[in-house]
């Protein structure tokens, strides 16, 4: 499965408009149970980030799970953490959304450009038997993950009143409890 993701769409928030480009690459690959989700993240700016943090907020389908005991051994370049949903044993139609989030470890510095990859193992829940030749396969459908920044020495996003519907207040890190604002940068499909 292949999603393409883009936004061309302007925005009353002044400092949302400097970015030029948005795109998002969203594949899972693999057969069986055994998945790999892949995301590729390109956001270009007209101004330079200084010093920015940024967050992914996963949406994985209720027919997929991670293992969470193994995500630390294969995330070197993200930290991942605040699962919605650990369960893994349920069947694809007991089961329930994960929502978490991943953290890239680098930050912006001075930059215009931003590119980022995560990857992440997934496994397929089990499925109720069907009959071939009267039922369709079942499918599964992934949600573009929603892309997040943070830069605590750019004033103009907290003092700009149009902004503020971007505002969100996420766990600031992987594992702290504490929040902070993040902006959500848009990201529509094409």
């Amino acid at each position: 499965m292949v999603f393409v993701v883009g936004c061309n769409s302007k925005t009353s928030c002044k400092w949302l408009e400097i970015f030029t480009e948005k795109k998002t690459l969203l594949d899972v690959t693999g057969k069986g149970m055994y998945r790999r989700m892949k995301i590729k993240y390109d956001i270009t700016s007209l101004e330079r980030f200084d010093d920015c943090n940024v967050v992914y907020k996963i949406t994985l389908p209720k027919e997929t799970y991670i293992d969470i005991d193994k995500i630390d051994l294969i995330q070197w370049k993200h930290k991942t953490g605040h699962y919605s949903n650990i369960e893994i044993e349920n069947p694809s139609h007991l089961g329930k959304e994960t929502i978490f989030y991943a953290y890239p470890v680098k930050t912006f510095k001075r930059s215009f450009l931003y590119s980022d990859k995560f990857e992440i193992d997934i496994k397929l829940r089990h499925f109720a038997p069907i009959n071939k030749s009267s039922s369709p396969s079942p499918s599964i459908t992934f949600s573009v993950p929603q892309f997040f920044i943070s830069c605590p020495n750019n004033k103009t996003i907290m003092n700009d009143i149009n902004c503020t519907k971007y505002l969100h207040k996420l766990p600031c890190n992987s594992n702290s409890v504490d929040r902070c604002y993040f902006i959500e940068i848009p990201i529509a499909l094409v």
